[in-house]
């Protein structure tokens, strides 16, 4: 399942997320009311001038050594970050960061003006994880159908759940049909999917992990492409990636390809 926006009654410290539960699970969402708020007043972090995010010296140290460090960005919303390299670079680990759901050991970290980690419920509240590698996802013998109910009931936002999904299905370019199993899709379909799904409950920035995994070069382009058209909506959406990211794809890259 894309692991969504979602209010918990946490006490802020992300203690959970940086267990790794934060990504499986999504304990006490409550997405009605968000859902219900108008297309020109929603996301009251898109209406102020604050960041989506605003990153500095950022880093993850563990017994093992850095995870990532040294990170610095500055993005608004309705724009792409690109994360580059190779694996065993931190990408994972830095996104899970950014929404709120592992916790950095050096640095400063805002979100929509949210301090991280103190203020990781509320980031959690307004993010959403598309795709981490294996670990966030559809079961592959889900129908397409199954699949984006699913993720509507989880988030209570089953009322004209669908119609959504058709609407954000056209903006990414997503083909697929909601009586296929979600192993019958193709690599890019599959991605598309998560991707319009993660925005089905109106979050204020997604990230996508491994954006190019299983893509022929020549559909890198049409992803990048249907990243930025998303983004165009509204949201923040962070896709990290081991392949170049031409500087139209994406407004701010940040290069881990020396931390692998």
């Amino acid at each position: 399942m894309v692991e969504p926006a979602n209010r918990d009654n946490g006490d802020g410290n992300g203690d959970e997320a940086a267990r790794g539960d934060g990504a499986a699970h999504g304990d006490g969402i409550d997405l009605t009311s968000r859902w219900e708020q108008d297309a020109t007043t929603e996301g009251a972090a898109r209406e102020t001038a604050v960041p989506a995010i605003e990153a500095r010296g950022l880093g993850c140290l563990t017994r093992r050594g850095w995870v990532y460090r040294d990170v610095g960005v500055r993005a608004e919303s309705g724009t792409v970050v690109a994360v580059v390299g190779p694996a065993g670079s931190g990408r994972s680990a830095l996104l899970l960061t950014l929404t709120g759901r592992m916790a950095a050991t050096t640095g400063q970290l805002r979100v929509f003006g949210r301090a991280l980690p103190e203020q990781a419920s509320d980031v959690r509240a307004v993010t959403a994880v598309a795709t981490l590698n294996e670990h966030v996802g559809f079961d592959a013998t889900q129908l397409v159908s199954e699949a984006v109910g699913e993720h509507l009931t989880f988030t209570g936002n089953r009322r004209g759940g669908f119609d959504r999904f058709a609407e954000l299905s056209e903006v990414v370019g997503f083909t697929g049909r909601l009586h296929q199993q979600v192993h019958e899709l193709s690599a890019i379909e599959a991605t598309l999917l998560h991707l319009a799904v993660a925005a089905l409950g109106r979050p204020d920035l997604i990230v996508l992990d491994d954006a190019d995994r299983g893509l022929m070069p020549a559909e890198h382009a049409r992803i990048w492409a249907a990243i930025r058209a998303l983004a165009s909506s509204g949201p923040a959406i962070v896709a990290s990636t081991t392949a170049t990211v031409e500087d139209h794809q994406a407004v701010h890259r940040i290069d881990l390809s020396t931390q692998a």
